[in-house]
């Protein structure tokens, strides 16, 4: 019995792995395929190296953090987060709606700590107000910048050939960016 609950545990984050692949790797990879029309082969491989590299290099802390400061699942209750996970992302995905896994993540470890005891209240209020802030405060970013470059630079620029020009420029940086993104979503995802 131990050996087929480790084999469809590991069948389960096997798929919890391609979710969280397609979803955030996803995600990332559309934002720069869809306004510069790049090689989807090309920025997707050159993704998932990046994110291995985040994934290798920094992700122990989210590790500990998860693992030490929030709770300590039992093996049945990693069983159980896993294969809520896998449901929840898998269905979002199938229905192709973006989704954070990580969020996903510390939901089903909140819901095994709910029944379980144990949960490490402080730590999962920090973690909690980050997941909740985090997005505003993306929103409010993106639009301020997003602001400053039409203000400043592109809206006083007269012609096609200029303002095609101006948006050139940003591809290498953009694919920079992508790049330190999938970085940090391996780091952390």
């Amino acid at each position: 019995m131990a050996e087929i609950i480790l084999l469809l545990s590991v069948a389960i984050g096997a798929l919890l792995a391609m979710n969280i692949g397609v979803n955030t790797l996803g995600s990332t990879v559309g934002i720069l395929r869809g306004s510069t029309n790049q090689d989807y082969k090309v920025v997707a491989g050159a993704a998932v190296l990046a994110a291995l590299a985040g994934t290798f290099l920094l992700s122990e802390r989210i590790v500990s953090t998860i693992s030490r400061d929030l709770i300590k699942l039992e093996p049945s209750g990693i069983f159980a987060v896993l294969l809520a996970i896998i449901i929840i992302a898998g269905y979002l995905n199938y229905k192709g709606t973006p989704i954070s896994s990580t969020y996903v993540v510390i939901g089903a470890i909140m819901g095994y700590g709910f029944f379980a005891g144990g949960l490490g209240f402080a730590k999962l209020q920090q973690i909690l107000i980050i997941i909740f802030a985090s997005p505003f405060v993306a929103l409010i970013a993106g639009f301020a910048l997003n602001y400053f470059i039409q203000r400043t630079m592109k809206n006083k620029m007269k012609g096609i050939s200029k303002i095609e020009s101006f948006e050139m420029m940003f591809i290498i940086p953009s694919l920079v960016g992508m790049l330190l993104l999938s970085f940090a979503l391996g780091a952390n995802s």
